[in-house]
């Protein structure tokens, strides 16, 4: 038997204390980032930080002609019509396409 049974439920709890401790930093990261994001509800406030529509767009080159900041039709779309500040919160091109991007968390 390679651990006692002490040991394994010192193993076991140090493994909840840090996952626990993952989970309460996730919750707060999240929280610091909604609340750097609030009051932030036009495209001219998103691309202060997170640069132009175009530099979004090379960023986000690797999706392809499915890369939803380079439409296939030409132009840029406002990025409030998919993001609510910092989530996505619905896809504007799958009102007409079928597909899905792969979404960055």
């Amino acid at each position: 038997m390679l651990f006692s049974s002490k040991s394994k439920y010192s193993l076991l709890l140090a493994s909840f204390l840090i996952m626990s401790s993952n989970v309460a930093l996730a919750a707060s990261s999240a929280t610091e980032i909604d609340s750097m994001h609030q009051g932030f509800d036009t495209a001219q406030q998103c691309m202060e930080c997170h640069g132009s529509y175009q530099e979004n767009a090379e960023n986000t080159a690797h999706l392809g002609k499915w890369n939803p900041h380079d439409s296939i039709h030409g132009g840029y779309v406002d990025c409030t019509n998919c993001h609510q500040q910092n989530k996505v919160e619905k896809n504007y091109c799958s009102y007409c396409h079928d597909y899905k991007p792969a979404l960055k968390n």
